[in-house]
């Protein structure tokens, strides 16, 4: 949690002392941004890591984003708008390309199976963005500049992104 307050310079919230994490079967992993509060399934622990580290991501991502983009609905955090589709993208890149955070979490998928099929050009979705967040961590953007980077391409591309 401290590698990625220092990777989005931004801090945890003090009004959110905790994030709670609960057990569910359900087949999906509902999240709700405003109280820190997400579910995971209990039938493997490995993609339960992933999965709550998933979770977690989004939490200070949005936190971030309203930051830097404080003009912003907050409905737009949510599916299907493109603000919540890019997260879904970036949340998977950011597990497996920060350093500190694949040790820490040693994650396994790359996101949605559907990703797997979204082109933009002649590149994977998921490659296409990995490739600018990684650029603009090389340049030593800051990550408010990296998040107007990937939010420009993301309008950009908003007709493929949407395949998901």
């Amino acid at each position: 949690m401290e590698a990625l307050s220092e990777h989005f310079e931004t801090e945890w919230p003090e009004d959110k002392p905790e994030i709670v994490g609960l057990i569910t079967n359900l087949p999906v992993y509902p999240r709700f941004l405003d109280i820190y509060k997400f579910g995971v399934g209990y039938e493997n622990i490995p993609k339960s890591i992933e999965a709550s580290a998933h979770e977690i991501v989004h939490f200070l991502w949005f936190k971030k984003w309203k930051e830097v983009f404080p003009e912003m609905d907050r409905r737009e955090y949510e599916s299907p708008r493109l603000a919540w589709r890019l997260s879904e993208i970036m949340d998977p890149i950011i597990l497996q390309c920060h350093p500190k955070i694949k040790e820490l979490v040693k994650p396994k998928g790359w996101g949605y199976s559907s990703f797997k099929n979204i082109k933009i050009g002649d590149v994977g979705m998921t490659e296409y963005f990995k490739k600018i967040y990684l650029d603009s961590i090389a340049a030593g953007d800051d990550f408010t500049t990296t998040l107007k980077k990937l939010w420009a391409e993301a309008q950009k591309h908003e007709e493929e992104i949407n395949g998901f």
